[in-house]
């Protein structure tokens, strides 16, 4: 063969190879490590899931498939993490799966990082926006984060891709509410219960929720009571198909404890004891299963039942401090005050940045009136975590009773910017302002808790104090 003729097949051949390596003009990725976990106390049918699935991943660490496999696989058992960083190689290789993109957004919302969820969210409604629990999810987070007429429009886009989507209306009924549209709100609600009940089906106890608490803001008191005993506030789960190819792979006591989380969750803690209870069985000694069936029994009124395994817990574990914190707990619900205050300091010595652990230890001195000695732990609280609208308040009305009006007005403030739909919050505010001279804040706080409920203690102080006669 001539030389030109050579140096021409050589040629072809390389451009061959070429094209063959890059696809469709992109380089294939560079080989990532697969992550992987301490299984060292991890429940045998999870660990056996893991290690197969890792040699799996390994096997085929070319394929987008088999990292988002992985990534589900430490999703479900709630390994976040690790779980990201395959959702990460995954959509190096296919960055055009739009499942991928809303699990990692909903693996990265879980780990605090709403900026990266929101662009990973944004991006796989790009990709596929004819799935409607993307749209609603976002909107359940813009109005988390106070974007209420962002969340009304991602709403609307749920109920435009599926007009039975339930998340969607009560999105809706939930704008209504964070925006003041009280009557528009129950309206939506009502007519959602009524649906329920027509085919004689009970709704969800956080429909009952929101009823409550519209009718409470559109002065229906005695249905807002009825509803309100019956009603939840903790958001359901609603229908994802995609989130439901996670949860297929949980298993193991993981699987088995968030079934319990749920009951506990939808108001069925007796069903939450026997299923706790089943699985105490399964496995015995486990303090993760026996704590939280101490939690099911004081839900469901056992609260004698509850004490003895609390203490029976305390006596075999003493030096873990969910324990401790548990029987603290479990001690103030029955009354016992100086052995709930002693288990709650006990938790605290062994963790001593477990911010739970200090505002239970303030909740056990508010009870006794203590109110100087609250307040230490309360600022603890909210240094370690425990930084909710409920510490903001709770401190802010402890200062009150100690007529400490500057550092309440303070308190209480932050506890209405955090939750502006609480009325008590906004009576507080509205007295501490009255008691040191700012009369224009108070009457603009009375304004806004008459609002929300004129019937709120906070609120009818406020209203006496500036001399409004209550409607």
């Amino acid at each position: 063969m001539k030389k030109g003729v050579v140096i021409l097949v050589i040629v072809a051949a390389v451009i061959a190879a070429a094209v063959w390596w890059t696809g469709s003009g992109r380089a294939r990725p560079t080989a990532a490590p697969v992550p992987t976990v301490d299984l060292a106390h991890a429940d045998p049918l999870v660990k056996a899931l893991v290690e197969r699935t890792v040699d799996e991943t390994k096997a085929a660490a070319a394929e987008g498939d088999a990292w988002a496999h992985l990534a589900m696989v430490y999703h479900a058992n709630g390994w976040l993490d690790p779980a990201i960083t395959c959702y990460r190689e995954a959509i190096r290789r296919d960055e055009n799966q739009a499942s991928w993109w809303y699990l990692m957004a909903l693996a990265q919302h879980e780990l605090g990082d709403a900026a990266a969820a929101d662009a990973s969210i944004d991006r796989s409604i790009a990709l596929d926006a004819a799935y409607a629990p993307a749209h609603w999810r976002r909107g359940d987070w813009q109005l988390d984060a106070g974007s209420a007429a962002m969340a009304e429009e991602s709403y609307r886009q749920t109920l435009a891709i599926d007009r039975s989507a339930l998340a969607g209306t009560v999105g809706l009924a939930r704008v209504a509410l964070a925006t003041g549209r009280n009557d528009e709100a129950l309206a939506i609600i009502a007519s959602l219960v009524k649906a329920f009940e027509n085919v004689e089906t009970e709704p969800p106890p956080y429909l009952y929720f929101l009823l409550g608490t519209a009718q409470t803001r559109t002065g229906q008191r005695a249905g807002a009571s009825a509803a309100l005993a019956r009603g939840l506030a903790a958001r359901p789960e609603w229908p994802d198909l995609w989130l439901d190819e996670v949860r297929a792979l949980r298993t193991g006591l993981s699987t088995a404890m968030a079934e319990a989380d749920r009951m506990l969750g939808s108001g069925r803690a007796r069903d939450a004891v026997e299923h706790l209870e089943a699985l105490r069985a399964t496995y015995p000694g486990d303090v993760q299963v026996e704590s939280k069936l101490v939690e099911a029994m004081l839900a469901a009124g056992d609260v004698d039942r509850g004490m003895r395994l609390a203490r029976d817990l305390a006596d075999a574990h003493p030096d873990q401090f969910a324990v401790q914190l548990t029987l603290g707990y479990a001690c103030e619900l029955a009354g016992e005050a100086q052995r709930a205050l002693e288990a709650t300091n006990a938790a605290i010595e062994l963790n001593p940045r477990l911010g739970a652990a200090w505002y239970q230890k303030a909740r056990i001195l508010i009870a006794a009136k203590n109110y100087e000695g609250a307040i230490e732990p309360l600022d603890r609280a909210i240094e370690f975590g425990f930084n909710g609208a409920i510490a903001h308040l709770t401190r802010g009305q402890v200062l009150m009773a100690l007529q400490r009006w500057d550092d309440a007005l303070g308190a209480l403030a932050v506890a209405a910017n955090l939750d502006p739909n609480n009325p008590a919050a906004h009576g507080g505010v509205a007295i501490a302002a009255a008691r040191v001279g700012r009369l224009d804040v108070a009457v603009q706080a009375l304004e806004r808790g008459r609002r929300l409920d004129p019937e709120n203690p906070f609120v009818k102080q406020a209203a006496t104090m500036l001399q409004v006669p209550t409607p």
